[in-house]
């Protein structure tokens, strides 16, 4: 997944939720939120349930370039 862009920060501005805001949130550290955001990691699959669930998303939200078309 070395390419692939997780897009959290367009969903986190549209919920209207600062980094430290989401984290308290979802149980993380503030900094934990930055460094998903600048690419540095990506979230344990946990946080990402939690993620989707807060967010009102699904995984190809978080993951748009791993959208595949429906058959």
């Amino acid at each position: 997944m070395e390419n692939t862009r997780f897009q959290i920060k367009p969903l986190r501005e549209k919920a209207k939720l600062t980094q430290t805001e989401l984290a308290a949130q979802i149980g993380v550290k503030p900094n934990s939120v930055s460094m998903w955001e600048s690419g540095a990691c990506i979230p344990r699959i946990d946080t990402l349930i939690k993620l989707m669930d807060l967010l009102k998303c699904d995984f190809s939200d978080l993951f748009p370039e791993l959208k595949t078309e429906k058959r």
